[in-house]
């Protein structure tokens, strides 16, 4: 079987490559939640925040 590195094969670099996305997937799900808390003024400041604070920032519909 060809190697990817010394100690890993395609099929193991190929699973934990699924692996994280599945995590990356359930950390977005979880943060799209509560991405406004802990600010007052929920989702609205957070955009207002985001806008002054990091130009060219586009705030989800």
């Amino acid at each position: 079987m060809t190697r990817v590195a010394d100690d890993v094969t395609p099929a193991r670099l190929a699973n934990m490559s699924r692996e994280f996305a599945a995590s990356l997937r359930d950390t977005v799900r979880a943060e799209g939640r509560t991405r406004a808390w802990p600010l007052r003024g929920g989702v609205a400041e957070w955009d207002r925040l985001s806008a002054q604070l990091a130009q060219g920032w586009i705030p989800a519909p």
